[in-house]
């Protein structure tokens, strides 16, 4: 029962939805007739052309520039006449004057004077103690002057401290490990020396482990190396760096 009540109720719809359906169509094409009539009825319209002529410009009065007026010439400049100046020649005297040559008068002789011979022996005995005195002073000069040693304070350390250097490079080994196997380095080495020239202290900054024995044994063979009096003063520190290279 519930299905054929379900079955009315499709039916029932479905004829509704052909009624709408058929009733929209026929509209549109009653719509569409009426409308078809009315363009028939209606008449062609005419439109008409005029032609128009052009309009032809009056001529229009030219007007008449008035020529510009000719501007009055200038009047030629006057030629300037050139003075010309004569040079009047003094007449030459007829008979200049002689020039009078004087002759230079012969000097006087002076008869020499003299010579005692008290002054001659005199100037002779000059002449022999001069020498001798200044020969004296000479030798007194280099009796009392003695050579002025000058002690340079930084040359003597930078002196010291490159003698250190090439004792440790002398005295170091290269480890035979590093040469079989080709090992080439540099090694940095912080050390303090006292002012008697004693290895108070040291510190291997950089190197590979390889050669570290052997910079220690190479330090401790350098030291102790005196400095001069007066070079080192207190305890210093010294930083250096060794090569180990392979000729």
């Amino acid at each position: 029962m519930e299905s054929l009540q379900k079955m009315n109720r499709y039916f029932h719809s479905f004829l509704l939805s052909l009624f709408l359906y058929s009733s929209l169509v026929g509209a549109i094409f009653y719509v569409q007739k009426e409308h078809f009539a009315t363009m028939r009825k209606k008449k062609p319209q005419v439109v008409a052309l005029k032609l128009c002529a052009p309009e032809i410009p009056q001529k229009t009065a030219s007007k008449i520039t008035p020529k510009p007026k000719p501007l009055p010439k200038k009047p030629d400049p006057k030629p300037v006449e050139k003075k010309i100046v004569k040079k009047i020649k003094k007449p030459l005297p007829k008979n200049p004057p002689k020039e009078k040559i004087v002759k230079p008068k012969p000097p006087k002789e002076v008869p020499p004077k003299p010579i005692e011979p008290e002054m001659v022996a005199s100037k002779a005995v000059d002449e022999v103690i001069k020498p001798v005195q200044v020969e004296q002073k000479s030798q007194l000069v280099k009796q009392t002057t003695s050579p002025v040693v000058i002690f340079d304070l930084e040359k003597e350390r930078e002196n010291y401290f490159a003698q250190v250097h090439e004792l440790i490079d002398k005295n170091k080994i290269y480890p035979k490990l590093a040469q079989k196997r080709n090992i080439e380095d540099r090694v940095v080495v912080s050390f303090v020396i006292s002012k008697d020239g004693d290895l108070v202290s040291y510190e291997i900054i950089e190197g590979k482990t390889l050669f570290r024995s052997s910079i220690i044994d190479a330090l401790q063979k350098s030291f102790p190396l005196k400095p001069k009096d007066g070079v080192l003063t207190s305890n210093t520190t010294v930083n250096i760096e060794v090569l180990y290279t392979l000729i």
